[in-house]
């Protein structure tokens, strides 16, 4: 036990001074309340915890993030996918929830997912080390987690799939004995607490907790800091609102993405300018030298995904254009970005961390899939994963030309 507090206590503070450069990937150790404790989540009648593990449990999860696209409202600008499940699997610790484990295994586990860029989103990663004290929860009691992205980094989404056996009782009791007031939309119940309430446990949690649907017979939790976000979820949900599985660039790229562990997809010019390197604040020149060498063009739709095997990786990007001439026209300059192109920020070729296994033309579709290099170099801060380059926004892969330095003209 000393031996794994002391590699816990190392791998943490490596992630804590990798989260100076890339905070999508920092876990932070917080306090917990002391009116919060730790309550058992499993339901009376459950056989243990779910099998993860059986080909029939496996099989049906290739539907899950379909499941979660059809959640999510239209108007999302970005979309992530985690599917804990698998994860929990591929770090052989399939049977792992927040009442299974002690603490330490927990935070051991959560460390290795994001050292090593496996979740595209993390709700609770800030606050992970206490989440199961203050809320009854924690990502190991998740089959899969979704985020969507709006308007401004406050108005995000997360829809969270608990496992089968979770039992929300608990939950439901915690949340009426605190400052939650309570409202029904679309037959489901919403706890909401004001972002301006001071609240013992606001300082302590993922904002995102100020906002709570339960659904508790869909096994579903839907929270946001906007209550409008969670009410445009429920309805998305009724189908009142049309969802991102709705829109074709999406249906395009999602049947690709049913076998992968995180995922992400950006819709839209800003997913575009936010790669730019004519937006960045650093590495601006010797991104901008490389754009002007390869000149890609604005796209509608971005998508990567990463899937674990027990015996092998591997990573997808998908662009999506407005037509044919362009993704032709693009086909070998993101190519060369991706084989010969150099990390801004970091000033090393992506081709240290990959390798590119194939490239794919179909209609105004680009497809690249890639495998990690024998020589990956294992430096701690690093993205491991095509989905950690773009949430540090070191992905010159996914950049495009802009006149002037200014943002071109583009459809959502």
């Amino acid at each position: 036990m000393m031996k794994r507090l002391i590699l816990i206590s190392i791998l943490f503070w490596l992630i804590i001074l990798a989260g100076c450069a890339a905070p999508a990937a920092t876990l932070v150790i917080n306090d917990a309340p002391g009116n919060l404790t730790a309550v058992d989540n499993t339901l009376p009648d459950a056989t243990a915890t779910t099998d993860i593990t059986s080909p029939a449990y496996i099989a049906a999860e290739s539907n899950d993030i379909n499941t979660a696209l059809s959640l999510m409202p239209d108007n999302a600008s970005q979309f992530a996918f985690t599917h804990w499940s698998r994860l929990k699997r591929f770090h052989r610790v399939p049977t792992m929830t927040s009442v299974s484990e002690n603490r330490e295994d927990r935070t051991w586990f959560m460390l290795k997912v994001l050292k090593g860029s496996q979740a595209a989103s993390a709700m609770d990663k800030a606050f992970f080390r206490y989440q199961a004290e203050n809320w009854g929860w924690d990502s190991t009691d998740l089959q899969w987690e979704a985020e969507g992205q709006f308007d401004n980094l406050v108005n995000t989404v997360y829809l969270l799939r608990f496992r089968s056996d979770f039992d929300f009782t608990p939950l439901v009791a915690l949340l009426n004995s605190l400052e939650f007031q309570t409202s029904q939309y679309g037959g489901v119940t919403v706890y909401s607490v004001p972002l301006t309430a001071d609240v013992l446990w606001s300082d302590r949690s993922n904002l995102a907790q100020h906002n709570i649907a339960v659904l508790a017979d869909e096994g579903l939790l839907v929270m946001s800091p906007m209550l409008s976000s969670v009410q445009q979820v429920l309805d998305t949900r009724q189908g009142i609102n049309p969802s991102l599985a709705d829109l074709p660039r999406v249906q395009r790229v999602a049947y690709r993405m049913e076998e992968m562990t995180s995922a992400r997809i950006y819709l839209g010019e800003e997913s575009c300018q936010q790669f730019s390197p004519y937006n960045q604040k650093r590495g601006r020149d010797i991104g901008s030298t490389q754009i002007e060498q390869w000149p890609v063009q604005p796209y509608l739709l971005l998508a990567l995904g990463h899937a674990l095997g027990q015996d092998t990786q591997t990573d997808l990007l998908m662009v999506y254009y407005q037509n044919y001439q362009q993704a032709e026209a693009d086909f070998p300059l993101r190519k060369e970005l991706l084989t010969k192109g150099q990390s801004p920020l970091l000033k090393t070729p992506y081709s240290q961390q990959f390798v590119l296994e194939d490239a794919e033309l179909e209609d105004a579709l680009l497809i690249y899939t890639l495998i990690p290099s024998p020589t990956l170099p294992s430096r701690p801060g690093w993205p491991q994963t095509l989905v950690g380059w773009a949430q540090k926004t070191d992905a010159l892969f996914a950049a495009c030309q802009m006149e002037g330095g200014a943002s071109m003209s583009g459809i959502r």
